[in-house]
Formats: C-alpha cells, sequence, structure tokens
C-alpha cells in the first residue's frame, strides 16, 4: 500500500473511533408535565441576548411518547461544555409557539434550575447553568396557570 493510501486509512480509522468515543451528556429531568398530548419543545440558549430575541442555540422537538406520571427524561450527548439555560414549552396543539389566554399562557412552560411560580419572565441569569462536567443532570418543573 502505498504511502498517501496508507495514511488515508489511519486517519479514517482515528475519525471512526474518535465518533465512538463516550462524549459529555447533559440529562434534561422534566417534571410536572400534565397530559400526554402535543410535544415538548426544548430550547437551549447560551447568552442573554439570544434568550431576548428569542433565537435558541440549539432546539428539539420531542413527542411525549417517554412521558410516565408526568415527568420525562431526555439526554444530550456530544453537547459542548458551555453555559447554557433551557426553556421548555408543552405545546399541546403543536402550533409551535406559546399560546395565551387573555395575559395568562395557556400551555406549560419551564425553565432549567428554576422554581416556578414568579408572574415574569425570568432573566437568563436566572435560569443558566455550567456545563463542564462529563455528564450533569438538569431539573426543569413545569408551570400551568
Amino acid at each position: 500500500m502505498k504511502g498517501k493510501a496508507r495514511f488515508g486509512l489511519l486517519l479514517l480509522g482515528v475519525l471512526l473511533m474518535g465518533s465512538q468515543l463516550p462524549g459529555q451528556s447533559l440529562t434534561v429531568q422534566i417534571t410536572g408535565i400534565r397530559s400526554a398530548e402535543g410535544v415538548i419543545r426544548i430550547s437551549f440558549f447560551t447568552n442573554s441576548r439570544q434568550f431576548d430575541e428569542e433565537i435558541p442555540h440549539l432546539a428539539r422537538i420531542v413527542p411525549k411518547t417517554g412521558i410516565r406520571d408526568g415527568q420525562m427524561t431526555l439526554v444530550f450527548s456530544q453537547l459542548p461544555p458551555g453555559t447554557y439555560g433551557i426553556v421548555v414549552l408543552d405545546d399541546k396543539n403543536e402550533n409551535g409557539k406559546m399560546d395565551y389566554r387573555l395575559i395568562w399562557p395557556a400551555e406549560g412552560y419551564g425553565f432549567s434550575g428554576l422554581q416556578p411560580g414568579k408572574l415574569r419572565r425570568p432573566s437568563f441569569e436566572e435560569f443558566k447553568f455550567d456545563f463542564t462536567e462529563k455528564d450533569k443532570t438538569v431539573w426543569v418543573r413545569m408551570l400551568y396557570w
């Protein structure tokens, strides 16, 4: 085998092995989900500007097939270390947005590590966390009005 071909195979092998190495995983434990209808929308923000402009760094739509006793556990692997804030929406009618009854939210929502109950939108600083450990679990308690 020629030198370039051997190097190419070696590089391919290293890349394939690297993709099999365990990475960091973030477990998001969502509690207080009221219904199995609709989907869970989970958004990751990395700074207050993203949160204020409602442009998440990462967003996922998760079916509620894994709901048990009002709880869901989601695992995100290969998430790079950094500062994150998580917002969860219980999108019952699957229209991609929070619905309101007059001024009150008509669907459930929650923020990472933040106890529900405040009558105002929190700042990013209130629900952000550092993800630097190999594995981490973050809790999101849903709030419904």
